[in-house]
C-alpha cells in the first residue's frame, strides 16, 4: 500500500485532448519512467557509434587486402615462392572476394604474373599461370603482357626460359600493347638474339608496326643492334 507521503508526492496528468470521461494515469516519483522518445534516442545515439566502428572494421580489411597484393607483387618480384602463395591466399583472388582481376594489380599496374615475367621467375610465373589460373596474356594497365616483358638483357638466361615456357603455354606471338609493340619489337629494343630466333620460329611478324610504324627491324637499328637487324633484313 502507498504512503501518505508517496500519495502526496504524485503527480496527476491529463492530457486535455482526451474524451471527458478519461481517466487520468498516476506516475509515481518512486519509478523510473521511460517514453519511446527516450529510446529513440538513446538508439540514435549508439548508431554512430556502431558506425564508426563499422567503419574502422571495413578500412581495417580493405587495410589488410591491399598488404596482401603488395606483398604477392613482391614475392613474384624476388621470386619468393611461398611468400607469393601465402599472399595470394591472404589476398582478393584467394578469398574470392576479387571482383575483377584488376584488384591485384600493385601501385605500377604491373599484376604480379607481370612481374615474375619481367625479373624471370620462372617458378612464380609457372604457378601463376597452371594453379591460379591467371590468364597468360593478362594485360598491363599499359597494356604490356607478361610475353613483352618476360624479354630482358637484365635477367640474363632467365629471359629466354620465361620467354620459352609462356610460347609453350599458348602466349600470343603477335599480341601488342598499348603503342601496337609486339613481342618481336621487345626483342629488337633489347638485342635478344636468342629470344628473336625462338620468336622466329613460331612465325613471329617481322612486318608488323607498331603506332610510329616502325617495324621490328627499325628498332633493332636505333638501338645499335647490329647482329639483330640482319636476322630480320
Amino acid at each position: 500500500m502507498l504512503s501518505d507521503e508517496t500519495i502526496s508526492n504524485t503527480r496527476l496528468h491529463r492530457d486535455t485532448r482526451l474524451e471527458p470521461n478519461a481517466q487520468p494515469f498516476i506516475v509515481s516519483t518512486n519509478t523510473q519512467f521511460h517514453s519511446s522518445t527516450s529510446k529513440q534516442q538513446q538508439q540514435q545515439r549508439r548508431l554512430p557509434v556502431e558506425r564508426a566502428t563499422s567503419s574502422r572494421s571495413s578500412k581495417s580489411a580493405v587495410d589488410a587486402k591491399n598488404r596482401a597484393v603488395s606483398d604477392s607483387c613482391m614475392a613474384a618480384t624476388i621470386g619468393d615462392l611461398q611468400w607469393l602463395k601465402q599472399s595470394i591466399r591472404d589476398g582478393p583472388i584467394g578469398s574470392g572476394e576479387a571482383t575483377s582481376i584488376e584488384q591485384t594489380y600493385g601501385k605500377d599496374g604491373l599484376a604480379p604474373i607481370h612481374l615474375a615475367a619481367l625479373h624471370g621467375r620462372l617458378n612464380c610465373l609457372s604457378y601463376l599461370v597452371e594453379t591460379v589460373h591467371i590468364d597468360i596474356d593478362l594485360p598491363s594497365s599499359t597494356g604490356w603482357r607478361p610475353i613483352h616483358l618476360c624479354i630482358s638483357k637484365e635477367t640474363g638466361p632467365r629471359s629466354f626460359q620465361c620467354l620459352q615456357y609462356l610460347v609453350a603455354k599458348g602466349a600470343q606471338i603477335n599480341i601488342t600493347n598499348d603503342d601496337q609493340l609486339t613481342p618481336l619489337h621487345q626483342a629488337a629494343s633489347e638485342g635478344h638474339v636468342q629470344c628473336l630466333e625462338l620468336l622466329l620460329t613460331h612465325d613471329a611478324d617481322v612486318y608488323a608496326e607498331d603506332s610510329r610504324k616502325q617495324l621490328p627491324i627499325d628498332l633493332a637499328k636505333l638501338w645499335g643492334h647490329k647482329k639483330f637487324a640482319k636476322l630480320l633484313a
